[in-house]
């Protein structure tokens, strides 16, 4: 998560964050969480505000998305979802559709 990211969302004040997956679309949303529990990843923060990130390896196993096939920058959208309230959106795209 870039600095622009932490500082728009005030990342500093979120302990991790939930991931879903939609099979269907290949989106995972991000879902900030204030407090840690079962199925959070923390999120780990730079320095001075310099962005966010966590990590998620057990995630992508579970989902079977090759990290490797799926490694890029993404720009999340925000959303409003019914069943989840706030959370932030990628869609994911392979490497191999950018060749």
């Amino acid at each position: 998560m870039s600095s622009g990211m932490h500082h728009r969302y005030d990342l500093g004040r979120y302990a991790g964050v939930k991931l879903y997956f939609d099979l269907d679309t290949y989106r995972i949303g991000i879902k900030p969480v204030e407090q840690e529990g079962e199925g959070v990843f923390l999120l780990k923060k730079r320095e001075g505000e310099k962005g966010a990130f966590f990590a998620a390896r057990s995630f992508l196993q579970a989902n079977n998305l090759d990290p490797e096939k799926y490694r890029r920058r993404y720009t999340p959208e925000e959303i409003e979802d019914e069943q989840f309230g706030r959370m932030f959106v990628i869609k994911l795209t392979s490497q191999e559709n950018n060749a």
